[in-house]
């Protein structure tokens, strides 16, 4: 059996409680709620469908707002560093 971390929603229909599983993240059976889940752990159950087992209705997990795409710099240096495809983010 895997583990997996939880994320725990209420149904826009009725607001009975729904869980969301994701094998994002660490994976230590944690729980979360909309207010504190990590992308890491967000990320992969987007688009994901649950039934709702008060109302019957199928709830699809859509996230919205994602951040922005990270902005890469990247610098000539002097230093002497080997070869090894590494590049350093500001």
């Amino acid at each position: 059996m895997g583990m997996f971390d939880r994320i725990f929603v209420k149904c826009p229909n009725c607001k009975e409680i729904l869980e969301f599983q994701s094998k994002g993240g660490e994976c230590m059976l944690d729980k979360f709620t909309e207010k504190n889940v990590p992308w890491n752990v967000i990320l992969p159950v987007d688009g994901e469908v649950v039934k709702c087992p008060k109302c019957s209705k199928n709830i699809k997990l859509k996230i919205e707002n994602l951040p922005r795409r990270p902005k890469i710099k990247l610098h000539v240096t002097k230093e002497k560093e080997s070869y090894s495809g590494e590049i350093t983010l500001d």
